[in-house]
């Protein structure tokens, strides 16, 4: 994902299922401690990825334009909108 983005130079960390055997909001929680983050926004297209940011105590932030097909009106079109959204 991060080299077909070509967001891999603005990424710092990363974690996967894979890695841990943990679920996603464990998962979360884990790279927060991790990286000594005290506060976090999760970023994702699903209903899974809301459920998961959830769990984790983190606040959520759409993506209309990934895999879910829930339609909701916050959120964001396109990448180059999310510093608007973490201002607000």
């Amino acid at each position: 994902f991060l080299e077909v983005s070509k967001l891999g130079d603005v990424v710092d960390s990363f974690i996967s299922n894979g890695e841990t055997g943990l679920d996603k909001d464990e998962n979360l929680r884990t790279l927060m401690e991790r990286n000594g983050l005290h506060f976090a926004s999760y970023i994702g297209d699903t209903s899974g990825d809301r459920l998961s940011a959830r769990k984790a105590g983190i606040p959520f932030i759409w993506c209309r334009y990934g895999f879910g097909n829930e339609v909701t009106p916050d959120g964001i079109d396109d990448l180059s909108q999310l510093p608007y959204v973490l201002t607000e």
